[in-house]
């Protein structure tokens, strides 16, 4: 089956009797523009997304008379640190930037995915960073579109 990206979310998606099925997405690949998935229920979908677009979860990516398939965004692990001032938040964000990371700062509270390097690199400069589960809803790939070779 095709998709050619998002049709609607399941907050308000009217399902009608149809069966539900669900594929799960790893957040690095939410914003890739094709994309090979196999729904839970065994069905094979091919994603093609809009430039720029972003699979959100609980977002419907395929529908027809009998089946409805969703995106789950698959929760992974991640190191978040609580801001404190504005200050913080700058070097911090300047810190986790030099080393071009997706980062998403909301409420606060910067999150970042999760490895061992990243982790150590924070404790090193004084920041206070948590292992956490949860969905991250940041962008893998915007921060190479300044790398252009000629």
């Amino acid at each position: 089956m095709l998709s050619n990206g998002v049709i609607g979310n399941m907050q308000t998606f009217d399902v009608q009797g149809r069966t539900l099925d669900h594929v799960q997405v790893e957040w690095f690949d939410a914003e890739k523009q094709i994309i090979k998935l196999t729904s839970t229920g065994g069905c094979e979908l091919g994603v093609r997304q809009p430039h720029g677009a972003r699979i959100q979860d609980g977002d419907v990516l395929y529908a027809d008379d009998a089946m409805v398939i969703a995106a789950h965004i698959k929760p992974c692990v991640l190191l978040r640190v609580r801001l404190t001032d504005v200050e913080q938040a700058a070097r911090v964000g300047y810190e986790l930037g030099n080393r071009h990371l997706p980062v998403v700062v909301a409420n606060g509270v910067l999150e970042v995915p999760y490895d061992e390097p990243t982790a150590q690199y924070l404790e090193k400069r004084g920041f206070t960073a948590e292992r956490v589960e949860g969905i991250f809803h940041g962008s893998a790939i915007a921060h190479h579109h300044h790398h252009h070779e000629k």
